[in-house]
């Protein structure tokens, strides 16, 4: 598990600059900063207490983060939205 958590640092990291780079043309190293720190540190907790808990534990823990993310994927779907357009203008003039 902590080898999955230490490969799982750098696209973590990577994913911000090819999300923003297009958009903002250029990299914010401040929040590729915060990401990686972010990464290192939840990797050595989460190594720590998952070699504390029990595996069914574990897999209970791991079961409820999908259901979750599951459950908000599944209520964006259905649920209306407030607004049904936006016209956002993204930087220049017209």
């Amino acid at each position: 598990m902590i080898l999955l958590s230490y490969l799982w640092i750098p696209f973590s990291s990577i994913m911000p600059w090819f999300i923003e780079r297009p958009v903002e043309k250029g990299v914010d190293l401040l929040l590729a900063l915060i990401l990686t720190l972010g990464g290192v540190v939840g990797a050595q907790f989460g190594g720590r207490w998952g070699a504390r808990l029990p595996a069914e534990q574990l897999r209970l823990l791991m079961a409820l983060v999908v259901l979750s993310v599951a459950g908000g994927l599944l209520y964006q779907l259905v649920a209306v939205p407030r607004e049904l357009y936006a016209v956002i203008t993204l930087g220049g003039s017209l």
